[in-house]
């Protein structure tokens, strides 16, 4: 099927939310993998914020809910004071990308597609820095340096979400990066390498 028109950026974020969503539904067992994949198709074919707002109707409410345009609906969203700036979105495609600085709480998502962070050269700031990972039918690569002291741990649901502890004797004296999130048909890996110059 070809590509429609590339919708907006709000609409974008929307699709972005509702396949979170439809994840951490199949990984909580609200969704069948049948159901799954149709809702992950329906969302991918959503032209406006209402037919989104349709594939998460029946499902529990998330924590957050941003009113929409239609009454008596709402479309799943984090709080804005929560939201988390995005490092990068690879849906059918890949993202290579190596980072200078890290936010205090961001994201990375791949949808039939492969995201690679290279996390050697960035600068966190002192106490936890968190990063939300969601690999979804795609593949998720992070490279730190051996020096970073790291906690990484998520589910894996027919797929693999490495495992990491290497925390200092206090977190809040020296930088901490803790990645969670999910492997939904996908793989979450995180490979230590040496610093780059």
């Amino acid at each position: 099927m070809p590509p429609g028109p590339h919708p907006p950026g709000s609409l974008l974020d929307t699709r972005e939310q509702t396949i979170e969503r439809l994840s951490e539904a199949f990984a909580r067992n609200e969704l069948d993998l049948e159901q799954y994949e149709h809702r992950i198709d329906l969302a991918f074919a959503c032209r406006t914020h209402e037919e989104l707002v349709r594939v998460l109707r029946d499902l529990a409410p998330a924590e957050a809910m941003v009113p929409s345009s239609v009454p008596g609906t709402a479309i799943v969203a984090a709080a804005p004071a929560a939201r988390r700036p995005r490092l990068a979105l690879a849906v059918f495609g890949n993202v290579e990308r190596g980072l200078s600085a890290l936010p205090s709480s961001s994201k990375a998502i791949a949808v039939f597609g492969n995201v690679e962070l290279d996390l050697r050269r960035a600068v966190l700031e002192r106490g936890l820095t968190e990063l939300r990972v969601h690999a979804v039918f795609g593949n998720v690569q992070l490279t730190v340096p051996p020096n970073l002291a790291v906690q990484c741990e998520g589910i894996g649901v027919f797929g693999n979400f490495e495992s990491m502890a290497r925390l200092p004797v206090d977190p809040t004296a020296e930088p901490v990066l803790r990645i969670t999130g999910t492997a939904v048909f996908g793989n979450v890996e995180l490979r230590t390498r040496p610093r780059r110059k």
